[in-house]
């Protein structure tokens, strides 16, 4: 059983935040919003090619040739990526995470493209479920389309039936009068 911590690093050659939500495809608008519209120091993290973060710290346990992650967490003053997964020695890594976009960043981008509010937990982040899977040193990162969808349906599915409960409510109530 071990742990790292990780200040100040980067991860070289991968924009994850960029990567990931210009993938989203699902959401129309959202790439011209991410290059067009968001304030310029952020434009500038968005296009740069390499993951700044303040810090990263993993838990994970080594048995039998695979290196358990039991919790990745890596912090950015944009955003957080929690996740969990598995390493094998030889190489192949197989990791489910989410990208965690902080408050003031959600909101600015749910007020440009309102579609992202589905993807927003109860706090208001904007969250994104992601898969990375491959070799450690050329791993593949893709947003998880089912994750998505799956939460997309949740959400609006329960607006649907909050407008239908309040619309009977409304029949009941001038049929009761």
């Amino acid at each position: 059983k071990g742990g790292i911590l990780i200040e100040d690093g980067s991860l070289r050659n991968i924009n994850l935040a960029h990567l990931l939500l210009s993938r989203i495809t699902v959401i129309p608008g959202l790439e011209s919003v991410l290059m067009g519209t968001v304030p310029p120091e952020l434009r500038e993290e968005m296009q740069g090619r390499d993951t700044k973060f303040d810090e990263a710290r993993t838990e994970f346990t080594l048995s039998e040739g695979l290196v358990t992650i039991q919790k990745l967490v890596l912090s950015e003053r944009h955003f957080s990526v929690v996740g969990a997964g598995t390493l094998s020695l030889a190489g192949n890594l197989a990791l489910r995470a989410r990208l965690i976009l902080l408050k003031g960043l959600s909101d600015f981008l749910i007020g440009r493209v309102q579609e992202l509010s589905y993807l927003s937990n109860s706090d208001g982040h904007v969250v994104v479920p992601f898969v990375c899977r491959g070799r450690w040193n050329a791993p593949e990162f893709r947003p998880d389309v089912a994750d998505i969808a799956k939460r997309v349906v949740v959400t609006k599915g329960s607006e649907w039936v909050g407008k239908g409960l309040e619309a009977l409510s409304q029949i009941m109530g001038e049929k009761t009068q």
